[in-house]
């Protein structure tokens, strides 16, 4: 029997798409000033692999933690 598979990695783990990303997530973050953040090639890539709670606590140590979680979830809306 002739099986076919669609393989979608967006970790990281096949394939590094974290120059790709970087960019748009810039972009987003200029959106938002009052974060005052802009990523490096080095946070985004220990992002990979991780939870979005997880990376939203990296990305953003010093905002409070309710702060982080409703702009990610204003992330997922739009």
């Amino acid at each position: 029997m002739n099986k076919t598979a669609i393989i979608f990695d967006l970790d990281g783990t096949l394939w590094g798409t974290s120059k790709k990303v970087l960019p748009a997530w810039n972009i987003v973050l200029d959106r938002y000033p009052e974060l005052n953040k802009k990523l490096t090639q080095e946070e985004m890539n220990s992002f990979f692999g991780k939870t979005l709670d997880e990376i939203a606590e990296m990305m953003l140590p010093s905002v409070d933690e309710k702060k982080r979680l409703d702009f990610f979830i204003k992330l997922e809306v739009t």
